[in-house]
């Protein structure tokens, strides 16, 4: 199931819809304070910029279609954008490791 976290920041139909999963949810929590409150801000950033490559390190991932990765100190959150229908789906939240780039 999927977490729709527009319903706590509120609904924008200029904004982007940002959806994650239970398992994300707890590798969010797993983080310390500080680092959860920058991905708090990341995400509301995200809703109104889907690349937002003026604020954080962005890059595409190559060889896929529309997938993303914002480095934040040792955090690496993966994300997929849907353009149509102006939805983020979160992939990844976690401290980098090799694995962190395998799907």
């Amino acid at each position: 199931m999927r977490r729709n976290y527009s319903e706590f920041w509120g609904s924008d139909p200029l904004s982007f819809l940002i959806k994650s999963s239970k398992r994300i949810e707890k590798e969010v929590q797993e983080l310390d304070d500080k680092l959860r409150q920058k991905l708090t801000i990341l995400l509301l950033d995200l809703k109104e910029t889907p690349v937002p490559v003026q604020f954080y390190d962005v890059a595409k991932i190559s060889g896929q279609a529309s997938r993303y990765r914002i480095r934040i100190g040792n955090i690496r959150i993966i994300y997929d954008i849907e353009w149509k229908e102006k939805t983020i789906e979160l992939f990844k939240v976690e401290k980098r490791k090799d694995r962190t780039y395998k799907f």
